[in-house]
Parts: C-alpha cells; sequence; structure tokens
C-alpha cells in the first residue's frame, strides 16, 4: 500500500463518532505503525436539518448546533490516535448524502483511498435500504477499504 516512489498516501477516513469508524480509524492507525507514510483526511457528513424535523422545543439553530457539536466529537476522537501514531490529520466537514459527500471528497481532496466502516445491516435490510458503505463503493472512483 505504498504510494509510487515512497510518496505518502492521502487516505480519507469518513467518521461519525459509531466504533465502526473508530475501527476504521485503528485500520489506518495500525498501517501507519507498520511504517507507511500517510496522511488522514477526516470526513464528517452531517445530513441538513429539515424544519419539519424540529419540534416546538427546539428551534433550527438549536439543532444545527447540537449536530455540529456531534460531528467535532466524531472528528476529535478520530484525530487522537491518528496523531498520537504520528500521522498528519486534515478535516473536512460538510452536509448532505453522506455517501455522495464522501465519494466527492475523496476526489476533491485527491485522496488516494477511502477507508470508513461498514455498517452492520442484516442482509434483507441490506438488500432493502443499501447502506452508506455500499454506495460509497459504487460512487468512488478510488479504492475502498470496509473495515468490520
Amino acid at each position: 500500500m505504498r504510494g509510487k516512489l515512497g510518496r505518502m498516501l492521502t487516505l480519507l477516513i469518513a467518521t461519525d463518532g459509531s466504533d465502526n469508524a473508530a475501527r476504521a480509524v485503528q485500520h489506518v492507525v495500525d498501517l501507519a505503525r507498520r511504517g507507511i507514510k500517510l496522511e488522514a483526511v477526516l470526513v464528517s457528513v452531517q445530513r441538513p436539518v429539515m424544519s419539519g424535523e424540529v419540534g416546538a422545543v427546539a428551534p433550527i439553530e438549536i439543532a444545527e448546533r447540537m449536530r455540529t457539536v456531534a460531528a467535532h466529537a466524531a472528528i476529535d476522537a478520530a484525530r487522537a490516535p491518528l496523531e498520537a501514531a504520528g500521522v498528519g490529520v486534515r478535516v473536512h466537514e460538510t452536509e448532505g448524502d453522506a455517501a455522495e459527500e464522501i465519494a466527492a471528497a475523496a476526489g476533491a481532496l485527491h485522496c488516494d483511498a477511502i477507508v470508513m466502516g461498514r455498517r452492520g445491516l442484516g442482509a434483507l435490510a441490506g438488500l432493502l435500504m443499501g447502506s452508506v458503505s455500499s454506495h460509497v463503493v459504487r460512487l468512488a472512483k478510488v479504492p475502498v477499504t470496509l473495515v468490520n
């Protein structure tokens, strides 16, 4: 997995704070500890807050702030082990469809590959609904590693 002529690889890591995302981060940490030169781009995608989702108790600004805090917590949790392993980290936060935004970010940020957790959908649910990871695999123009 070394880059051409020993150059550093840039790996996009999709993070949402889940256990699956943490395992993806750990996979990248393990690669770095094996001597692979790499940089990580942590990507957090938030779904836009729709006015119909917000009840009378919380105005839309509060809901957006809560999502921002959650995204920052996910990024901070992912950043710490990467930096401890000597991996350079960049952060990209965006809003929209997670699969589309992850695939687009990989291209726009010149990433060599995407590393992300595989969602634990059952076989039937996966067939009926699909998952973010399966959509990323279809959309991405770079290799995608799904971590269990």
